[in-house]
């Protein structure tokens, strides 16, 4: 039986990882996130809903969806709700087909049942 923490993952998304380097997520010349170009398949239980929450700078973002994955994820790291199947190898898709790829702003840890 699943743990509950991440149960009820039926969906797939897309993920492309943030790079870290020495635990430092990596940046770009433009200060952007550098993302892995090896995407990976997740499942996900994705809840779309516009909310706002205070981004790391204390200033108001709005979340345009959530998403319940089993692992850690890395902020600036990309996600798509999708099959990886959907994507060309260019790593581009049809935003109609697959959704649009959203940037993680914010970060939420849930421990297990038993706090680890």
């Amino acid at each position: 039986m699943p743990a509950p923490e991440t149960s009820g993952r039926e969906q797939k998304a897309v993920l492309w990882p943030a790079l870290v380097r020495a635990g430092i997520v990596e940046t770009d010349e433009y200060g952007q996130v550098r993302v892995s170009d090896e995407p990976e398949e997740l499942d996900v239980r994705w809840v779309t809903g516009r909310k706002n929450t205070p981004g790391l700078d204390g200033d108001n973002i709005i979340l345009d969806a959530m998403a319940v994955v089993d692992r850690k994820v890395e902020i600036g790291s990309r996600l798509a709700l999708g099959k990886l199947a959907d994507w060309g190898e260019a790593g581009t898709g049809n935003v109609a087909e697959v959704g649009e790829v959203m940037e993680v702003v914010s970060i939420k840890e849930v421990p297990d049942i038993r706090g680890a």
